[in-house]
């Protein structure tokens, strides 16, 4: 539970902190598979997306394993699922997902992010399906349940929605939030709006447009809602470079 806290506050210290705690219970108990995938997310959480390190490739193998040990445990598969996903192995992120979500209908993290990561991959009616599902089973939603949901507002082109629902997100330094409130606000025309985020997203360098697309594909995004975004970002760049 101390990593799962530390994990959705996004706090570094804390999140170092359940890592320390968890390298040190598994030294004790080398098979336990709760601290087997708790340890993989916190690693997941601290990999570099766009620069990944040997992290992500021991919480890949630290999932595994607890899935391994604990076949049962919707936990082991929601930290697989992840691991997977960060891979780039979309579909068998999916697959997982489901299978977690099998384990444990009513586990509003698995529904909240196998939605957005349904989403990612361009499955738009599922992947909102489930975010307003977990949205509906826990009013605190989670935020991959929020961020879906803006997205999805943005999409179909709801902007005021799109805006309001990104706020509600404070997750700190993450990308894709940034993403879709500078998108939004460049699509109102709000410039004072967009300002922070377009500093977040590093919108004054000279290879943006680039960047944004290299960003956005390392997080597996499907081009179609690249483009979208994209399209946002560049009306928000507009209004303040």
């Amino acid at each position: 539970m101390r990593a799962i806290a530390a994990g959705d506050r996004g706090n570094e210290a804390g999140i170092a902190d359940a890592r320390n705690c968890l390298e040190r219970t598994l030294a004790i108990v080398p098979n336990d598979a709760a601290a087997r995938a708790e340890l993989a997310i916190v690693l997941l959480a601290q990999d570099p997306i766009e620069a990944p390190t040997d992290l992500s490739a021991r919480a890949s193998k630290l999932s595994g394993d607890a899935v391994k040990l604990s076949p049962f445990s919707d936990r082991s598969k929601y930290a697989l699922m992840m691991s997977q996903f960060r891979a780039g192995q979309t579909e068998a992120a999916i697959e997982t997902g489901y299978a977690a979500l099998a384990l444990n209908p009513n586990n509003t993290d698995i529904t909240a992010r196998l939605g957005l990561y349904l989403f990612a991959a361009g499955r738009w009616e599922d992947g909102a399906g489930l975010a307003v599902q977990s949205a509906q089973m826990d009013q605190n939603a989670a935020p991959d349940s929020l961020l879906t949901r803006a997205l999805n507002a943005y999409r179909l082109g709801r902007f005021d929605d799109a805006l309001t629902l990104s706020r509600q997100l404070n997750v700190a330094d993450d990308y894709v939030v940034y993403a879709v409130q500078a998108a939004t606000a460049g699509q109102l025309g709000r410039a004072d709006d967009a300002r922070l985020a377009l500093a977040s997203l590093g919108a004054g360098r000279a290879d943006f447009g680039a960047a944004f697309r290299k960003s956005m594909n390392a997080r597996h995004f499907t081009a179609e809602l690249t483009d979208l975004l994209e399209i946002g970002v560049l009306k928000a760049q507009a209004l303040n470079f």
